[in-house]
């Protein structure tokens, strides 16, 4: 619920100047510990949430909002933020990230420190949504899987779509047995990687048992052992794979070091397909083959967004699709059927 207390009313519980009133809240020194504890009290007894009074007391907006993301080592959310903060200083603002795996304590951490506006993944889920409705924040969540048809201030990127491309092309390519290392959210649910394997083997009449498919449930900061680990269990498996989808781009790296610990090799015992079209991946060797998806693009698009949800509050909601690309390098090898 919106917080219905103003500056004013702090003032009259203190009996105290609203410049007082400011200074406490702003923990400015040159104020007497009398005044200090009235103010702070009367604070305490209305409920009162600091960064709105310094919003008030300013007449105006902070002038900085938040990219909060579950991890600042992934390049994905790195040139996703470049994006935003390119928006962002053009429109004078100050652009700040937030690295939590505890979205919570990370809004209220938010909440206290005044932003106009919060950007947000859409890893952090609904939890996330319904703690900014409540305290009235402008927001919009990136990386949002198309298919869930949200009406919504979101940015899109269709990876269904994008892992269908990529096993059509894999199958162009011969290779009928494929194998995911993918990660399931933590409520167990299909991701659209998952769907979209299924509905691709169910198509073409494959059967991809679970054997096939390497579910990675790896600590935010170990995407690499991840892979790693998920290419390993998909070759031990031993059931004919010759090609294999990974999570992101940091996966892809972890399943080539997989591969060759066991003696194997990128593309010619195995093809490998990765995810994002992070830098890395045409530096690798052989230089990955990899769904593009436009980071820098999407951080532009979800922050004119929600500079739009703050200079115009009253507009209706909207939602934008970030086109992907397959982006064919080197590993990936054509197999001939005799």
């Amino acid at each position: 619920m919106k917080n219905s207390v103003t500056i004013h009313e702090v003032s009259r519980r203190a009996g105290v100047s609203l410049s007082t009133v400011s200074r406490v809240l702003n923990d400015n020194a040159n104020v007497n510990a009398d005044m200090r504890e009235r103010v702070l009290r009367a604070v305490e007894d209305l409920g009162y949430r600091p960064n709105l009074a310094a919003q008030a007391l300013k007449t105006s907006r902070s002038r900085m909002i938040v990219f909060l993301i579950p991890e600042i080592s992934n390049p994905y959310y790195t040139e996703t933020y470049r994006g935003i903060h390119s928006v962002a200083q053009q429109r004078g603002y100050v652009t700040l990230i937030y690295e939590s795996d505890d979205v919570d304590a990370a809004v209220q951490s938010i909440l206290m420190r005044g932003a106009d506006g919060v950007l947000i993944d859409a890893v952090f889920g609904n939890e996330s949504k319904e703690l900014l409705v409540a305290a009235e924040i402008p927001f919009v969540q990136t990386n949002v899987p198309a298919r869930r048809n949200l009406i919504e201030n979101i940015v899109c990127v269709d990876v269904y779509g994008a892992t269908l491309e990529v096993l059509e092309y894999l199958h162009s390519m011969g290779h009928t047995r494929i194998g995911l290392i993918d990660s399931r959210t933590s409520g167990g649910k299909m991701d659209e990687r998952e769907r979209a394997f299924r509905d691709h083997a169910a198509a073409q009449g494959l059967l991809y048992p679970e054997r096939f498919i390497a579910m990675t449930v790896v600590a935010s900061t170990d995407k690499y052992s991840g892979g790693f680990a998920g290419m390993c269990e998909l070759i031990e498996r031993n059931v004919g794979i010759t090609a294999v989808v990974a999570l992101n781009d940091m996966v892809s790296l972890g399943a080539i070091a997989g591969a060759r610990s066991l003696g194997k090799s990128v593309p010619s015992d195995i093809s490998l397909v990765g995810f994002d079209d992070a830098d890395i991946a045409r530096y690798t060797t052989p230089p990955l083959t990899t769904v593009r998806i436009p980071t820098f693009r999407q951080g532009e698009v979800a922050a004119g967004m929600l500079f739009d949800l703050i200079e115009h509050p009253e507009e209706p909601l909207r939602s934008v699709q970030i086109p992907t690309e397959l982006v064919v390098r080197e590993s990936v090898r054509k197999i001939n059927h005799t």
